[in-house]
This record gives structure tokens, C-alpha cells and sequence, in this order.
């Protein structure tokens, strides 16, 4: 009996914990969010001299977020630059070959290979489709929040992200400027990509870029272009 009770004490313990890393109720957590990473490697020759050849591989990390699951397959929302392969010149160089590596993390490290299904360069936004992931997917606000308004973002700045880590942040919503939401959030390099959550734990908006000089204002894709895309690229 002494047993049993100490079994289910250590049971009760451990579900504590897991719900105080998952805390459902908080805008953040409403949703299933994954880190992404994407690893180019490039292999090319000299034109002068062809035997002269060369192996280079470039990393990136970026952020993405749920917006919907069929039987078999997840969509998820990332930025359109993150997407995005330019290999300019290079294709031109002798035996020029490259391996993509493109895939999402959850927060339990497990790995989704990601199949790019709709890009729309104008407003930053890209739809990406994996095998079924079994998580709630974030809902689309129905109206933008007002001006001062607190907002959500969790995202994989810098590529700090980990086994039930993430970074978590909050900030204003300041309006609107050149088709673009603006936001008064911190972002750097890994941030875009990320969902912008009112309080309600709704998408509004989607990281794109920060301002160079004061990385505390986020320009964001428009909720509008968000519902656009999601009708036009996901099934």
C-alpha cells in the first residue's frame, strides 16, 4: 500500500512539472510551435581549373508554427525568406550540386521534414507541409487587436531552443505602416517565422523582420495576408 501511494505521489510530481512547461492556459501554449532548420551543402569547381573543387556547408534557423492537420499531414506558417533557396551564380560553376536539409523541431526534439507548399514573397509568407504532427494547431484571430494592446511571441531567436526550452516574449501592438503590422517585440536572426499571439492565444501576425538599429520593433506580415495564404496554400 506504502508503495502504491509513493507510485502516484511521483506520478502527480511529474505531471505537475509537465504541465508547468506546458501551461495550456497561457497565450504561448495554445498552439504547437517548432524551431526550424535548414542546412545547405554546396559543392562546386574552379572554371580555371576543375579539378579545384570545393565542399561548403551553411546553416540557418528560423521558426514556424501550426495552423492545421489532416489524417495524414500538418501545415505550418513560416516566413517566405526562410523558404527561400537562391543559389545566384554558383548553379554555373563546374559539378555544381547542393543538398537541401529542411525541417521543423517540436519541443521534443523530434524531427519533421518539411515540403514547402505555397510562398508568397510580397507579404514574407511561406506554408510548409510535414507528416501528421500530433498537436493543437494555433487559431487565426478573426480581427486584429488594437493599438497598445499586449501581444505574444514564442520563437527560437539565435537558435536557442532546447528539450521543453523556448524562449517566450511580450510586447505592443503600434499599428500599421507600408501593408505591414509593427509591433514593439524583441527579434534577432531566428526569430522570423514566429507567431504573433493576442491574449486570446490567436495568431495576428508573423514575424518577418526587426528594425537594424533597436531590435525591439518587429515588422510583421499582416493578419489579413495570413488568412490569405492559409486559404489559398492549405488544404
Amino acid at each position: 500500500m506504502g508503495r502504491f501511494i509513493f507510485t502516484m505521489l511521483v506520478m502527480y510530481l511529474l505531471s505537475s512539472c509537465s504541465n508547468g512547461i506546458h501551461n495550456k492556459k497561457l497565450p504561448f501554449f495554445k498552439g504547437t510551435f517548432l524551431k526550424i532548420e535548414k542546412i545547405i551543402e554546396i559543392h562546386a569547381c574552379n572554371p580555371h581549373n576543375p579539378k579545384q573543387c570545393l565542399t561548403k556547408k551553411y546553416a540557418a534557423t528560423a521558426s514556424s508554427f501550426l495552423v492545421k492537420s489532416t489524417k495524414v499531414r500538418s501545415y505550418l506558417i513560416t516566413s517566405a525568406h526562410v523558404c527561400n533557396v537562391d543559389y545566384g551564380r554558383l548553379v554555373y560553376l563546374p559539378n555544381f550540386s547542393a543538398k537541401l536539409q529542411f525541417y521543423g523541431l517540436d519541443l521534443q526534439l523530434r524531427k519533421y521534414d518539411y515540403m514547402i507548399e505555397k510562398v508568397d514573397f510580397e507579404n514574407d509568407l511561406c506554408v510548409v507541409s510535414t507528416n501528421k504532427i500530433q498537436g493543437r494547431a494555433y487559431k487565426i484571430a478573426s480581427k486584429n487587436t488594437g493599438i497598445g494592446q499586449k501581444v505574444y511571441n514564442i520563437a527560437a531567436p539565435q537558435d536557442i531552443f532546447g528539450k521543453n526550452m523556448v524562449p517566450l516574449f511580450s510586447g505592443y501592438y503600434s499599428g500599421q505602416a507600408h501593408n505591414r503590422s509593427i509591433f514593439t517585440l524583441p527579434a534577432v536572426g531566428g526569430s522570423s517565422g514566429s507567431p504573433i499571439l493576442n491574449k486570446k492565444g490567436e495568431v495576428i501576425g508573423v514575424v518577418s523582420a526587426v528594425t537594424k538599429q533597436f531590435k525591439n520593433i518587429v515588422i510583421s506580415s499582416t493578419l489579413k495576408s495570413i488568412k490569405r495564404i492559409i486559404k489559398d496554400g492549405v488544404p
